[in-house]
């Protein structure tokens, strides 16, 4: 039986860097970019998606509405990433054998690399983290095992779990994509520049 794998999806920043304005809920293809994201890990391999958000959290969670989607609340978001990350990790379903990680601000990923990376996971042959990586350079999203969800649960402040990850290099699998849409994350207006001028 195939592994029941979670989605969360942290969106719960205050997208400082970007101004005024929430970058989440900025449009590309008349569509924000975490409504980008949310789609994609519908339609892919996983059994749930969840959503951390903190930050215009009513505008937030509006903004995708007609998706079915599971939200938890962060009132720690102004604290950094590592909040978000922890609260989303305490909200996967009991019966998950893993979670995979997405950024609200990546909508380049696809479908096609979450299913490719959830594949690749494999604890028995030692691939209990499996992440993205192009021309050498790792990327996201990241699948963890349930092994590493207590001490995902432990994260504060700003920390990320990249840390976790390079303490434990001997369970971690590099999934080589095709792209380099792993690395685009929108955090500035010029981010979104590109991206728009992209289309």
């Amino acid at each position: 039986m195939a592994a029941k794998i979670s989605a969360v999806i942290l969106a719960g920043g205050r997208s400082i860097r970007m101004g005024s304005t929430n970058k989440l809920l900025a449009k590309w293809q008349d569509k924000t970019l975490l409504y980008h994201v949310a789609e994609s890990a519908l339609m892919s391999l996983v059994s749930e998606v969840i959503v951390v958000t903190g930050y215009e959290e009513e505008r937030v969670r509006g903004s995708l509405s007609d998706l079915p989607l599971c939200f938890v609340s962060n009132p720690c978001f102004s604290k950094g990433l590592g909040t978000s990350l922890s609260a989303g990790i305490s909200a996967v379903n009991t019966d998950a054998s893993g979670a995979i990680v997405l950024l609200g601000d990546m909508p380049l990923i696809t479908k096609n690399i979450i299913d490719q990376i959830i594949k690749s996971f494999a604890p028995t042959k030692k691939r209990s983290i499996c992440l993205p990586s192009h021309n050498g350079q790792w990327g996201n999203p990241v699948l963890w095992a349930d092994s590493f969800f207590y001490e995902l649960k432990k994260l504060t402040g700003d920390r990320g779990a990249r840390k976790i990850a390079i303490q434990n290099r001997n369970v971690l699998y590099k999934v080589l994509v095709e792209t380099d849409s792993i690395f685009t994350d929108i955090d500035t207006p010029e981010d979104l520049r590109v991206l728009l001028t992209s289309e």
